[in-house]
């Protein structure tokens, strides 16, 4: 408690001249509050203005990095490439979903422009985009294998199953009047970086690296 002459009061505070000369902003705690009086208080202590410019700052820095956070696209669990005669890839998220469908070439965004994969569970999407290629013929008698390749965006996430994604793929192709091949293929992060810096998709670029030979049917460069 603080004890002084009072000299100023406002409602429940007042500021008090204490013996040694200073003047605070106390909490009175006696009703009886004349001008000149002594009198006891709580003393209250406001922090300066330097203080709270830099209490504003770090609360303005934290609402804006929560914003910041909140706005960031989430990063892709795995992706899947898709080669049939377009080249395409899926971006996935921990959950299975797809977040992201780019075409690696021109035929993958024109078949990106009439099916639609984002938000759905990864395995349909591949039967919805493999279904769409036989729709809009790009799987034919000469064009029928279907390349499949998962990278993990971490060391042994299992985020897409490579048994499951054939299946998918296998349960897609077997209506089809046209017998179609499916390869499933698993890529490291660093398989993926080096295909994307060569502008081809993983699966392509595995084929390639594996044996020329076999590189015919999905060369690297089209």
């Amino acid at each position: 408690m603080l004890k002084g002459i009072l000299v100023q009061t406002k409602g429940p505070t007042g500021v008090v001249m204490t013996p040694d000369g200073r003047f605070v902003r106390v909490l009175l705690t006696r009703n009886h509050r004349t001008l000149g009086q002594e009198v006891t208080g709580t003393e209250l202590k406001f922090p300066s203005f330097l203080q709270g410019v830099a209490v504003a700052a770090v609360l303005i820095l934290v609402c804006i990095l929560g914003l910041w956070t909140k706005m960031m696209p989430a990063a892709a669990a795995a992706y899947v490439a898709l080669d049939i005669n377009p080249s395409l890839e899926l971006a996935v998220d921990n959950d299975g979903k797809v977040m992201e469908a780019r075409g690696l070439d021109e035929e993958g965004e024109e078949l990106l422009k009439k099916v639609t994969p984002e938000k759905l569970d990864v395995y349909q999407a591949v039967e919805l985009l493999v279904a769409g290629a036989a729709r809009y013929h790009y799987l034919n008698d000469t064009n029928n294998v279907v390349l499949a390749t998962v990278t993990p965006a971490r060391e042994n996430a299992k985020v897409v199953d490579e048994e499951k994604l054939e299946a998918a793929v296998n349960h897609t192709v077997a209506a089809m009047a046209t017998p179609v091949k499916v390869v499933t293929e698993r890529a490291t992060v660093q398989e993926h970086k080096q295909a994307s810096k060569k502008g081809v998709s993983v699966g392509r670029y595995l084929i390639h690296q594996a044996a020329p030979s076999r590189a015919t049917r999905f060369p690297l460069m089209k």
